[in-house]
């Protein structure tokens, strides 16, 4: 399933914009090499928007997600 990351730094944060079809397993491989290249990003504020994703994530895939969000953060 093919998709597409662009990176945009903004005043407040740095937003991470996937479009596409990507599986869960891939969204959460992005967000481990996120972890590694926002280390040296102007901001600390990361917002990953999904807005482009052309089949929405279920419920249990949202909640999976996220919780590989804070899992980073921890």
């Amino acid at each position: 399933m093919r998709f597409d990351v662009s990176i945009a730094h903004e005043a407040r944060c740095t937003r991470v914009i996937v479009i596409g079809e990507p599986a869960l397993g891939r969204l959460l491989s992005l967000l481990q090499v996120l972890e590694v290249d926002s280390a040296a990003w102007p901001r600390p504020a990361l917002l990953v928007d999904l807005r482009g994703l052309r089949t929405p994530l279920s419920g249990e895939d949202q909640s999976r997600f996220v919780q590989g969000l804070y899992d980073r953060r921890s």
